[in-house]
């Protein structure tokens, strides 16, 4: 531990961040690998499926549901507590990609996509706004949703068109605008237009790009990407914290 603990601070030290900063900057993809390590055990020791394999069968469900399971998955996976389960946008990414195979139809896909993003992250604001969301704290949201909720206070609507490129945070997003009894009206109006250009951007990228991405979708594959996320997460920490300390201050101000 302290062997680790000394690592840490040097490869701190040499970024020019804080064992903390360099900590904030790895935590999440790195818990992302450990969770496919351990998940791809499990998988195996089951004897199920191969990542290609339940994608297959996932394609298969939504091929024979159609628009139904569409509509409805991604009503599920936008709601707070599923969100902190389940990867964000397997509906969209999922029905796009049919979509580019001809399954389905791409512009109706994400109108239903659209719209059960649209009625959860109401439901999430309802649960902020009238308290409800306390039921579903001890499930490990607590933390989640104070950080949500100061930036929230800090970027007011700005934050709603940041975090809805993923329902997951737009989940957390949305509880918090409830829980700050921030105007319904606003929210919604900006709720809908950064679904909208989000799930237009995401929907038309798997719909161009999902056999390519389907077909290089492994398990080594998932962590050197993470790997490389870890590398540019890291460069950005740095370049930020560089940037605001050499920002030179207007002495008028």
């Amino acid at each position: 531990m302290n062997l680790l603990n000394t690592l840490l601070i040097k490869l701190s030290s040499s970024l020019g961040l804080t064992p903390n900063e360099l900590k904030k900057a790895t935590i999440f993809p790195l818990a992302l690998i450990v969770i496919f390590f351990i998940g791809d055990v499990v998988w195996r020791a089951f004897g199920l499926p191969d990542v290609q394999g339940t994608i297959e069968i996932i394609k298969g469900l939504f091929a024979t549901y159609g628009y139904p399971l569409v509509f409805l998955s991604a009503l599920i996976e936008a709601l707070l507590l599923v969100g902190l389960y389940v990867p964000g946008s397997v509906a969209l990414v999922l029905s796009a990609t049919l979509a580019g195979q001809g399954v389905l139809n791409i512009w109706l896909v994400i109108l239903l996509i659209t719209l059960g993003f649209l009625i959860a992250v109401i439901i999430n604001y309802a649960l902020g706004r009238y308290g409800w969301y306390r039921v579903l704290v001890r499930f490990g949201l607590k933390d989640a949703l104070e950080r949500m909720k100061l930036r929230a206070e800090k970027g007011g609507m700005k934050l709603i068109h940041l975090t809805y490129l993923n329902p997951n945070l737009a989940s957390l997003s949305a509880t918090s605008f409830g829980i700050l009894h921030i105007n319904f009206g606003k929210f919604l109006f900006h709720s809908i237009i950064a679904f909208i250009y989000w799930n237009i951007l995401w929907g038309f990228s798997f719909y161009f790009l999902g056999d390519w991405v389907e077909e290089y979708l492994d398990y080594t594959n998932l962590v050197i990407a993470i790997v490389a996320f870890i590398f540019i997460r890291i460069v950005y920490v740095v370049v930020r914290k560089r940037f605001k300390n050499n920002k030179i201050i207007d002495p008028t101000i």
